[in-house]
């Protein structure tokens, strides 16, 4: 629900980086890339459910909260949905361990899918905070899930950190712009 756009670029960019030449398809300026692999990273749209026409092989799930609720009736429908998408996913589940609505959706029966956990509690985080050049404990979350893809795409976990710490961030997520008063 939160973090699509900046997670999606943190992968991308490890991806690239780390001459995976992945192509991918992101809700932000310049967020595409044709590349020649069989990688395809899409920032996949929850909102009226519309990553319900996809089935990708890897899913990193950040989070589970309320959001367009001009579409959902509330959270347990929310959940209903990304439910249903979670039994879509074919191969592997990065989860957020830090959010109880995931874990709790995660419980329900899930076949034939390797899900692997992270938290901020996780001796990893330690690697991200305080050297990442985006702020916030979120963004340390979303690193950690990139981290985990990075893991199971077999890319040594230094050059992903590597990568990944020089993430500058997305277009309109926490940027900087010069104030002008005019008097």
């Amino acid at each position: 629900m939160h973090g699509k756009t900046t997670t999606a670029s943190m992968a991308s960019k490890v991806l690239v980086d780390c001459g995976l030449d992945p192509t991918y398809v992101i809700g932000a300026k310049n967020g595409w890339r044709l590349g020649k692999s069989k990688y395809l990273i899409i920032e996949a749209d929850d909102y009226k459910a519309k990553f319900l026409n996809y089935k990708p092989d890897i899913l990193l799930l950040t989070n589970i909260e309320e959001e367009h609720m001009d579409y959902f009736k509330n959270l347990n429908h929310i959940e209903r949905v990304f439910l249903q998408y979670i039994r879509q996913v074919k191969k592997v589940i990065i989860a957020n361990k830090d959010n109880e609505n995931v874990l709790k959706n995660l419980k329900s029966k899930i076949s034939n899918i390797k899900i692997n956990l992270y938290s901020l509690k996780d001796r990893g985080a330690g690697e991200l905070r305080g050297k990442m050049m985006v702020a916030g404990e979120h963004n340390i979350s979303n690193g950690l899930a990139v981290l985990k893809l990075a893991q199971v795409l077999k890319i040594p976990r230094q050059k992903a950190l590597k990568s990944l710490l020089t993430f500058k961030g997305v277009w309109r997520r926490l940027e900087e712009k010069e104030l002008k008063i005019v008097n």
